[in-house]
């Protein structure tokens, strides 16, 4: 399973010709500068990601079941989830259900561990070398936990032992680069991983060469 990443920069007006005319009318809503360029991409990356695995070359629709989580209107077989980060966004498409989450490097609250760590993992946090980089990857991959069963924070993170998904194969978390943690969650065990990472520039190549086929 490939999980493709991008950086976040300043391509915004070039990638809004290939957003679907619902997706445009979403982002237009969107006030915040950041948030709305952050969907941008993530939806060009998407289209980018279909084009890749060679399933379509459209511009999907998304329709939104349980827990809100979006699934594509005419290709519910495919199953896909977006992640951003802070000058990053993140795809994987997959003919399973799955949940993608990265996370940048952060300082989080001391009192987040409590709140998300099983006893085995608020333990191995206090004996860890660095303890705040322990707590921001753990909150990556409960965060494709939630995301994989659309419920979020009330999947009730501090219940998910990461390690007994990781053995079964279920979970996937690694550092790609620069500080960036990468993780992705099935409810079965999950394919061998591969994180491509591609500029913006080649995404807006790409999407270009898609349009004239």
């Amino acid at each position: 399973m490939n999980i493709y990443i991008t950086n976040i920069g300043v391509k915004e007006k070039e990638l809004i010709p290939f957003l679907s005319a619902e997706r445009l009318k979403k982002t237009n809503n969107i006030t915040n500068e950041k948030v709305r360029r952050e969907k941008i991409y993530a939806y060009g990356l998407l289209r980018y990601s279909l084009f890749e695995e060679r399933l379509t070359t459209s511009a999907p629709a998304f329709s939104y079941g349980q827990n809100g989580k979006p699934f594509l209107t005419d290709y519910p077989d495919i199953h896909f989830n977006l992640s951003h980060a802070d000058g990053f966004c993140a795809c994987a498409v997959s003919d399973e259900e799955i949940g993608l989450d990265i996370q940048d490097y952060r300082p989080l609250k001391a009192d987040i561990s409590r709140k998300i760590c099983t006893p085995a993992e608020l333990k191995a946090v206090n004996a860890s070398d660095d303890p705040q980089k322990e707590i921001c990857r753990l909150w990556c991959m409960k965060e494709a936990r939630g995301k994989l069963t659309g419920k979020g924070f009330a999947e009730g993170f501090d219940k998910i032992e990461t390690a007994e998904l990781i053995k079964k194969g279920e979970l996937y978390s690694t550092v790609a680069f620069d500080g960036l943690f990468v993780s992705i969650c099935g409810f079965s065990p999950l394919p061998e991983i591969n994180i491509i990472r591609l500029t913006e520039e080649k995404l807006f190549e790409k999407l270009c060469a898609m349009s004239e086929l």
